[in-house]
């Protein structure tokens, strides 16, 4: 059926170069929203639960791939779009800790090839992962922002804006009420 109706010929006329060359037409992706596909890859994070990094990674690599397989944009993605699929995995970095020190060293010049090639970018952030789950259990905790002024009204840095905890102000009524008392 497939010989009568797109080659328009008998199937024993049909040569294998004109086989191949009809089911890979298959790989080729039909009309596709790009927007849809970078919306889906978009939602993916890493999923910390998974307790040893090569499952972490694995799984990373393995679920923007299935997007790209069901709109049928893996090779192109492959060949044409790797500074994107580099900068999606970067965004789909858990916890925010350790997608903050991927993206700061993803700026100093000597790791500026991993930006361009995603298997090298995997590999080395596989590396990353084993050195933060390393001290990850062991570094406390920072409630501190990238944003000065937030720290500020949380008391996160000393004294630098608020009293970080230690009592109210200097000028503050709290202090003129407690000295104007006499104990």
């Amino acid at each position: 059926m497939i010989a009568r109706y797109e080659f328009d010929s008998t199937v024993n006329l049909i040569t294998e170069q004109q086989w191949v060359g009809y089911f890979l037409q298959a790989k080729l992706p039909s009309l596709v929203d790009y927007a849809v596909v970078d919306d889906a890859i978009k939602t993916l994070k890493m999923k910390i639960t998974w307790p040893e990094r090569e499952s972490r990674m694995t799984n990373l690599q393995a679920d923007p791939e299935g997007i790209l397989d069901k709109f049928n944009l893996t090779d192109q993605a492959f060949e044409n779009e790797q500074r994107r699929l580099v900068r999606n995995r970067s965004d789909a970095q858990e916890p925010p800790r350790f997608k903050d020190a991927v993206a700061t060293k993803l700026t100093l010049q000597q790791n500026k090839q991993f930006k361009h090639d995603i298997v090298p970018f995997c590999a080395w952030v596989t590396q990353l992962l084993t050195e933060f789950m390393t001290w990850e259990h062991y570094a406390p905790y920072s409630t501190a922002s990238r944003n000065p002024r937030q720290n500020a009204d949380r008391g996160v840095n000393g004294a630098h804006g608020t009293t970080g905890g230690r009592g109210a102000a200097v000028g503050s009524p709290r202090t003129r009420w407690a000295r104007s008392r006499k104990w």
